[in-house]
């Protein structure tokens, strides 16, 4: 996460909270922070809507009741934690997670979720998220529901149709960019809220295409679309202007008005999805010629003539951290000398076809084919075991999870050391260097500072030096409680394997709504951004365990990580206590 320096506010203890919610917000919002920070999918508010659903697909026999256990089995988790939804049915709250967890039949599982959602529904839960929010923010002390109702703010913004570009925009311009908005006090929270008023305005939204669109200005017209070669008001507007001189030749101009939308990067998604449509047709009559759209697109918001240039939303494959070109090139060359699927065997064609798969879903921008091609990607890797008792999501979700969850508490500390390097590189080193100057050891000797008691001395003085950024202090206290326990260090592992489980079947259902539906789930960024993580996770663990083991299939890399994986959990059940020389085995680190 890039750290911003609040140079605007008037700083001090009592605005902590604030800017401890600033900070969540720029990380959840921010296109490469890694999945554990990104918005969660749903919330406690939104899964209610999704059981529903889901009931009613069971009961119509769309799907199987099976469906109904996993499902239930994270609403009652989200409903367990959810403070805002505790402060809705105050004393009822017991009650319904009982009525909910003995219902064992479709028709009492739907009676007793649909009696909370009315408690929830027409902004109730929403309203009450920023009630508790803003009273947190403004206490400043109770960072672990500040964290939560962030996220769940975000979560519940972006399923009312607000787009996350927008969110991310708002939020870095009101906290750390308006040099005009002076920040003096934890109140300013309550005019950030009301900034979203759910009120949809009405925009016009400007693509440059190809000139072959003009052979069909007439059928354009129909569904609302203006075409035009030049544009009007440039003298008035110096947005449209800017737009207009970076306009590729032998393109014109096509125009939609009174486009009703949240915000511009929304308005620029409905006129997309309607100009796809027109594509998609054109195209199955005619092969040969291709309708192109430029990538940037201009939009106006009628009521004040705000005006953006806007360029395509980042794909949602590309929210990963990419390696540099030389290190990719190594990473490739190593990959080709270690090839070791045997020729007995189709793993290395499965293997090929993936990658292969992969490039599809990354080069197009239709995020229903992303996801499809995706999951064809890990259908392709994880093949159909006819004989097992296991469904095939069972199947699926059982060999991917290990993949996945396999230095899961690694990755977050590499997250945590990267965030500090960025905030001041200088300070980080230094410290480091105190405790161990070899430069190649530089992870386990912020692990020693984080969870060793030798080094609490260490930890403090690192954490006196981050009164600015909260979230990371906060952070390195929160790791030091969780990290410094074995339990807590097992037990947190497996929670996250448990969400694993419930995110993949939520993938899986999407990917059948859009193949046997024709649906789009509200949710599908989240899903393919985590689905395109899931790939990587899955072919870089193969590419490891193809060097280190020199594998000869797929099925013995799966068996292979299976066993990492337990014997990982196993290594840290079999320690008490966190200590310099158990580090390396329980965390992961090279030897």
């Amino acid at each position: 996460m890039k750290y911003f320096e609040p140079k605007h506010w008037k700083y001090s203890e009592n605005l902590e909270g604030l800017l401890y919610f600033a900070q969540v917000l720029n990380e959840s919002l921010f296109d490469f922070s890694i999945d554990t920070y990104k918005p969660n999918a749903l919330n406690a508010h939104s899964i209610t809507h999704e059981v529903l659903q889901i009931i009613s697909k069971v009961k119509s026999k769309h799907i199987p009741e099976g469906n109904l256990k996993p499902l239930k089995e994270e609403l009652l988790q989200l409903f367990s934690k959810d403070i805002a939804i505790k402060s809705i049915l105050e004393s009822k709250h017991e009650f319904y997670c009982k009525k909910i967890k003995q219902a064992d039949n479709p028709d009492d599982l739907f009676h007793a979720v649909y009696s909370v959602h009315t408690y929830l529904d027409g902004k109730k839960y929403l309203d009450r998220v920023k009630s508790l929010l803003s009273e947190r923010v403004k206490e400043g002390s109770k960072k672990s529901d500040i964290f939560f109702l962030s996220r769940v703010l975000v979560t519940e913004l972006m399923n009312y149709g607000y787009s996350k570009p927008y969110l991310y925009n708002v939020a870095n311009k009101f906290f750390f960019q308006d040099l005009e908005n002076k920040i003096e006090s934890a109140s300013k929270i309550d005019k950030f809220l009301d900034k979203f008023s759910f009120e949809e305005e009405e925009f016009s939204v400007i693509f440059q295409v190809s000139e072959i669109f003009w052979e069909f200005r007439n059928s354009l017209k129909n569904i609302d679309f203006k075409l035009t070669k030049t544009l009007r008001d440039i003298d008035k507007n110096t947005i449209y202007k800017r737009f207009d001189n970076q306009k590729p030749k032998q393109t014109i101009y096509i125009i939609a008005h009174e486009i009703k939308a949240l915000d511009h990067v929304s308005a620029r998604a409905v006129v997309e999805s309607r100009l796809n449509l027109f594509i998609n047709l054109f195209h199955v009559f005619h092969h040969r010629s291709s309708l192109t759209v430029c990538d940037s697109c201009c939009v106006n918001r009628s009521s004040d003539n705000f005006t953006m240039i806007l360029e395509n939303e980042t794909n949602s494959l590309l929210k990963q951290r990419d390696l540099k070109a030389n290190e990719a090139a190594i990473k490739v060359d190593n990959l080709l000398e270690n090839l070791s699927f045997s020729k007995r065997n189709n793993s290395m064609s499965r293997f090929m076809k993936a990658l292969e798969l992969h490039k599809l879903a990354i080069k197009t921008n239709e995020e229903e084919n992303q996801l499809l091609d995706l999951w064809a990607a890990l259908e392709t890797l994880l093949q159909n075991k006819p004989e097992s008792s296991l469904s095939r999501i069972e199947q699926i979700s059982n060999s991917l999870i290990p993949f996945l969850s396999y230095g899961y508490i690694k990755s977050l500390v590499i997250e945590l050391f990267k965030d500090l390097w960025n905030w001041n590189s200088e300070i980080v080193d230094e410290l480091i260097q105190s405790v161990e100057p070899d430069t190649s050891k530089r992870l386990e000797s912020l692990l020693k500072i984080l969870v060793v008691k030798d080094f609490d001395e260490k930890r403090i003085e690192l954490i006196s030096k981050l009164d600015k950024y909260p979230l990371l202090k906060n952070r390195i206290f929160l790791y030091n409680k969780w990290f410094s326990s074995p339990k807590e260090m097992r037990s947190m592992i497996e929670r996250h394997s448990q969400k694993l489980e419930w995110q993949i079947r939520r993938i899986y259902r999407a990917r059948n709504m859009v193949i046997h539906h024709g649906g789009k789930p509200q949710h599908l960024k989240v899903l393919i951004e985590n689905m395109g993580s899931y790939i990587h996770a899955i072919i870089e663990g193969l590419e490891y365990l193809m060097n280190d083991l020199k594998i000869r299939s797929i099925e013995h890399g799966v068996i292979e990580m299976e066993i990492a994986y337990h014997n990982n959990l196993d290594t840290i059940r079999a320690n008490n206590e966190i200590k310099s020389e158990n580090l390396k085995d329980i965390f992961l680190l090279d030897k």
